[in-house]
């Protein structure tokens, strides 16, 4: 798989729904540190997961990678625009150094804010260092649902909390 600087980036259409729901069973799902916590699989989700990558499509944001020679998905960053009328988003977005082409996307729609929800230490980090902020801090240790932990910390993938992350979108995006 080459770098990010090297796939070719395009719209999040209908057509890429299935290839990209597949791509994140096998690479997704198994690595993220809220299912592997939860002793959740794809096959937990996989109604809810086809109806939300249908739902991110409807967005024009949303940003699927793909290998220049084998034409193969490499990634996706998936981004929901908020609007006073549709103020909700999906709760775990997913993150991916594509995250400045859904950006510059965003910002042609007028946006100013990028928020993310960072389940894992790697998609921090990333956001870190594109210049996001910690707005929130959900610990998964202490996290609990009608009195119980609900997280199973030795399957957490050393990743100790959830962060709700922002930086303002600027001129920047566009280089």
């Amino acid at each position: 798989m080459g770098d990010a600087n090297s796939l070719n980036y395009s719209d999040l259409t209908e057509k890429d729904v299935d290839e990209v729901v597949a791509f994140m069973a096998k690479h997704f799902y198994p690595r993220e540190p809220i299912s592997t916590g939860l002793h959740m699989t794809y096959e937990d989700n996989k109604e809810w997961i086809h109806g939300s990558v249908r739902d991110w499509v409807k967005n024009g944001v949303s940003v699927v990678a793909r290998e220049p020679d084998t034409k193969a998905v490499a990634g996706t960053i998936i981004a929901t625009i908020l609007t006073r009328d549709q103020s909700n988003t999906y709760e775990q977005a997913l993150t991916s150094p594509k995250t400045k082409e859904s950006e510059r996307r965003g910002r042609l729609f007028g946006c100013t804010l990028a928020t993310a929800q960072a389940t894992a230490v790697p998609s921090q980090r990333l956001l870190y260092r594109l210049g996001y902020e910690s707005l929130y801090t959900l610990d998964y240790a202490t996290f609990e649902i009608a009195g119980d932990r609900v997280f199973d910390m030795d399957k957490m993938l050393g990743t100790p909390s959830a962060k709700v992350m922002a930086r303002l979108i600027d001129e920047s995006v566009d280089k």
